[in-house]
């Protein structure tokens, strides 16, 4: 990878683990007695925002060297013993993530290069090992090509600050095993996963659709929580059609649409991707209005 597409993913991975795991505690977290007053959480999120500023153009300036850069990483990997360790990006991006003020990491299974499930384990240990945060294990075979079992699960639960999965593989059973490691948090990691990992005795969501209509996602959870399993179901069956518009194309397209069109002007995306068609649109716009949340 060179290295200019290397610092996208970068900035996008400090901002991407920063906004799901502050949106998650924020829709799902629940409500401490001890909370600073409204001012002093102001003060602290301009500090963090601070921060992430000063990495942000840190990385920017790194950027501009970035081809020379390449050619001294190069020439250092080619004078490294072969049984010496090169840190991981992934670690250094958690550990900017920790800098930046976040308060916890979501850490995807590696993509591209498929390693052993072994190999796996010992990844998310060597992050864990990096930082103080928890870590919440990004569980997406559709997307890294690579899947953890509930078995690797298991054993990743024993590292004290690996806390968590984000369960994106839609294989109910393999769900139930998940559900059932002892002391584990279990999110959905796909929308139309919430009630059944809620059902399961899992602990929420993190979900594409909450960044739309995310009150009515908390409502189902605490209703599910609550043993109100018919008005639980009710809630997931009325947001089904726009679990699916929000996957007319590829995410994020349509929720980025859906969001620009109910006036939040969140911009638009970088190439490969592209904005949603005028059939997207409408697609999305016309679950929207089903919902109530955008006028005709």
């Amino acid at each position: 990878m060179k290295a200019r597409g290397r610092e996208v993913y970068i900035i996008a991975g400090v901002i991407g683990v920063v906004i799901i795991v502050a949106w998650y505690f924020l829709l799902f977290s629940p409500q401490r007695d001890d909370l600073k007053s409204l001012d002093d959480q102001i003060s602290a999120n301009e500090s963090a925002l601070s921060q992430a500023q000063q990495e942000l153009a840190r990385l920017q300036s790194y950027q501009k060297t970035a081809p020379q850069a390449e050619v001294d990483i190069v020439r250092v990997s080619k004078m490294m013993p072969e049984d010496e360790a090169i840190p991981s990006m992934i670690v250094e991006l958690t550990k900017t993530a920790e800098r930046a003020g976040a308060d916890a990491a979501l850490v995807v299974t590696p993509y591209y290069n498929k390693p052993p499930e072994r190999g796996l384990i010992e990844h998310f240990r060597a992050v864990a090992a990096a930082t103080d945060l928890p870590v919440l294990i990004y569980n997406i075979p559709g997307r890294s090509g690579v899947n953890l079992s509930a078995a690797a699960l298991a054993t990743l639960a024993h590292v004290e600050n690996i806390v968590a999965v984000k369960q994106a593989n839609p294989d109910l059973e393999e769900l139930d095993r998940v559900c059932a490691i002892e002391g584990f948090g279990v999110y959905a990691g796909n929308d139309d996963m919430l009630l059944d990992v809620l059902r399961r005795g899992g602990r929420g969501g993190i979900c594409v659709a909450s960044h739309v209509v995310g009150p009515r996602m908390a409502e189902l959870a605490r209703l599910a929580r609550a043993g109100d399993e018919a008005g639980a179901a009710a809630i997931d069956d009325e947001l089904r059609p726009l679990y699916k518009a929000l996957f007319v194309s590829t995410n994020p397209i349509p929720v980025k649409e859906a969001l620009n069109l109910l006036g939040h002007e969140v911009g638009g995306l970088r190439l490969p991707l592209v904005p949603a068609s005028d059939e997207e649109r409408a697609v999305v716009a016309d679950a929207l209005q089903r919902l109530g949340v955008l006028a005709a």
